[in-house]
């Protein structure tokens, strides 16, 4: 199916198209897939039942791709709703023929997206990758894209939506460094605010109409679900709920520091679908898009190293997530240059990491064509003078 050779026996992907002139959604079925063996549908069942008492196992919902079609560099995905816990739970079962692209149908098969994040400092173009922190559930120390993540269709419109929520969630929500002592300072006044208010009380179960409350949430639950939830339950679900006003709380007193989505918008150059890929073993088709953004090395480190201030200081307490990044990698756009950091670095690459630079050592004449065009076209709008 792919034009190009298998490059390493051992590689767990396979370039489908490269480059692609679009990539359409021909369909999207929301009704949820359930073609999966008795066996999944029975694990998924279990593990819906284990997050009744676990509000922080989440079930969110993905995008099945039940076909991919490829026509004259115009990629058509055919898709379906589906979600994390059948994903879990049936991303070990298809066969692993490579030449396979519509997958086994007790697999999940959820599509992804990734970007090559390129910027230019000093005329020197550079694509960035992100070493994964502890905070993910698998490949902790190793180098991956940046953006990388799922397609979730209930918030996204498109792949290209997709990639641009991941690259603003994972690396350029936060501007600036804030210093410790000014966080501090906030965390105080958060803590005062929660005390004052005596919602900390009613959490611990310091006041008389916590059982009023938590009674409250069970029936709000039942109406929603049909079903009664035990004590142990609803109060893990008042904690959640909790956590997500703590979180909102803290954003609001933390707003200097947040860049908004269109601001990061601003920024952009150049973004468009450039490959589409899969993995042959753990099914994951991704869509590959090439970014062009108008920001300088240190915006991006510094952004980061925000994240990495706001979690020490702040932490899970006041809704900081830990960051997905432990560091940020520029790595130059130079062909030979990329060939040496490829072949050196191989080892240490997410899967989504290796397939997307194979692409582009593939077809890198056509990529750093489009990336300097953009980027030369920025030069003069800037240049051009005000109307």
């Amino acid at each position: 199916m792919s034009k190009y050779p298998v490059i390493n026996e051992e590689e767990d992907f396979i370039i489908i198209h490269a480059p692609v002139s679009a990539v359409m959604l021909t369909d999207y079925d929301s009704h949820a897939w359930t073609a999966f063996s008795d066996e999944t549908l029975k694990k998924v069942a279990e593990k819906k039942k284990q997050a009744k008492q676990n509000p922080k196992m989440f079930d969110g919902p993905l995008a099945r791709v039940n076909n991919i079609t490829v026509k004259d560099g115009i990629v058509g995905l055919d898709t379906q709703r589906t979600s994390f816990f059948p994903f879990v739970e049936s991303r070990d079962n298809d066969t692993g023929n490579r030449e396979q692209i519509k997958p086994e149908p007790d697999c999940a098969n959820p599509l992804s997206v990734g970007a090559l994040t390129i910027n230019m400092d000093a005329g020197i173009p550079k694509f960035w990758l992100g070493v994964k922190s502890d905070a993910n559930e698998i490949g902790a120390d190793q180098k991956q894209l940046s953006p990388a993540g799922y397609v979730n269709p209930v918030e996204d419109f498109s792949h290209m939506h997709a990639t641009l929520r991941e690259a603003f969630e994972e690396m350029l929500y936060l501007r600036g460094n804030p210093d410790a002592e000014t966080l501090n300072t906030i965390k105080v006044k958060l803590e005062s605010m929660l005390k004052r208010s005596g919602l900390e009380k009613l959490m611990k179960g310091q006041v008389h109409d916590l059982q009023t409350s938590i009674e409250a949430m069970a029936n709000i639950e039942y109406e929603r679900t049909g079903e009664r939830m035990d004590m142990t339950s609803t109060m893990r679900f008042a904690n959640s709920i909790y956590d997500s006003l703590i979180r909102v709380i803290s954003k609001q007193m933390l707003t200097p520091y947040y860049r908004e989505p269109l601001e990061v918008g601003s920024k952009l150059v150049y973004e468009q679908p450039f490959a589409i890929i899969d993995r042959y073993q753990l099914r994951n088709p991704w869509v590959l898009h090439i970014v062009g953004l108008d920001m300088k090395d240190h915006e991006i480190q510094e952004s980061l190293k925000a994240q990495h201030i706001m979690f020490n200081v702040l932490g899970k307490e006041w809704g900081i997530s830990k960051p997905e990044f432990t560091s940020l990698e520029p790595v130059r756009l130079e062909k030979a240059y990329v060939q040496d950091w490829y072949a050196e670095n191989l080892p240490n690459l997410r899967p989504h990491a290796r397939g997307s630079i194979q692409a582009l050592l593939n077809e890198f004449d056509y990529v750093e064509a489009r990336i300097s065009q953009a980027f030369e076209v920025n030069e003069k709008l800037k240049a051009m003078p005000n109307l």
